[in-house]
């Protein structure tokens, strides 16, 4: 057989196997996803239309402008890099609602100045007046609002200088370390305050345990890529995945159990974080986040977003915080 022959004929095998090794992926996806579907907890809930003027936004309807640059400046401005021990925060950003300083924290404009890029928070620290640090998730952050209309910058209109150390997705533990990490740097605040809770729930929701960070599945998997890679095929990292996937999806959880595990690990981090305050000198606040499964009566876009909302993450809010009255 000529040496083209027998090299199209190769290369004819090696495109059918191809092919069907393909098909063969195909279908064990279609199968795990049939079997274990991904549940809506994994992914962030949201109204109907998330551009729309939020209630909490001053002035909702003179700024129904804004609205689109607004959530066009909040996926810009999501890029992230990694930080040790809270996992991550974001890059720098500038733009007209949102603002992000060098060291990844939201600014917060505060009473004495106009809205601009200041250095890093640790260096705005007024240290001959009262000086707050907030720390939480998206809530404290800001999503859905101005700079000027942040939890933080509210309190800052009061004659405060006030720091804003939220990330999205942040759990109680990480905003407990992100306050270590600040005090490392020298810095005593006057008080700090922490508003966590929601996601200490939803982390546990996926998980099926309490006390983890928001997707940590997939902080495994990433973990452990390198030594795979040196065992495995790198086309069997997909089946890997798909595996951790099926492993995480549909976790069998008792709700009133599971909110239990989680009022215990939250009071227990703020039993260390307020023994940390002291040991400062620092006058310190903890707030259980109230969430929209607490509230009666909802406003349209809140009842979208319980509507949108799985019915096992909506007991399982319901049954931390009761658990959480009943630890007190």
């Amino acid at each position: 057989m000529p040496v083209f022959s027998r090299i199209g004929y190769f290369l004819k095998i090696f495109w059918l196997l191809l092919g069907v090794l393909a098909l063969l992926v195909l279908a064990a996806d279609a199968l795990l996803k049939k079997y274990y579907p991904s549940e809506p907890w994994l992914k962030p809930q949201v109204a109907s239309n998330p551009a729309r003027a939020a209630p909490a936004r001053e002035n909702a309807a003179a700024n129904a402008a804004e609205d689109l640059p607004y959530w066009r400046e909040h996926r810009e401005a999501r890029e992230v890099r990694w930080q040790s021990q809270v996992y991550f925060r974001r890059e720098a950003f500038r733009g007209n609602a949102i603002n992000i300083d060098g060291h990844g924290f939201r600014v917060t404009p505060q009473h004495r100045s106009a809205l601009s890029l200041k250095p890093a928070q640790t260096e705005q620290i007024d240290q001959t007046g009262q000086t707050i640090w907030v720390f939480g998730a998206s809530t404290v952050w800001g999503t859905g609002v101005l700079d000027r209309n942040t939890v933080p910058a509210l309190l800052a209109a009061e004659h405060r200088t006030v720091l804003n150390f939220a990330e999205l997705g942040y759990v109680s533990t990480q905003s407990q370390l992100a306050f270590m990490q600040a005090l490392r740097c020298g810095a005593r605040p006057t008080a700090a305050i922490f508003i966590d809770g929601v996601n200490d729930v939803y982390s546990a929701l996926q998980a099926g345990r309490a006390g983890l960070p928001q997707n940590e599945a997939n902080r495994a998997l990433e973990f452990n890529l390198a030594s795979d890679v040196k065992r495995w095929p790198n086309l069997l990292r997909g089946f890997a995945a798909w595996r951790a996937r099926a492993q995480r999806s549909s976790p069998r959880l008792d709700a009133a159990e599971l909110g239990a595990q989680i009022a215990k690990h939250y009071l227990a981090t703020v039993e260390q974080s307020a023994a940390l305050a002291q040991a400062a000198g620092v006058d310190a606040w903890f707030i259980w986040q109230p969430s929209v499964f607490d509230k009666l009566p909802l406003s349209e876009e809140e009842q979208a977003i319980v509507d949108h909302s799985p019915a096992s993450h909506r007991a399982l809010q319901l049954a931390a915080t009761a658990a959480l009255k009943t630890q007190l």
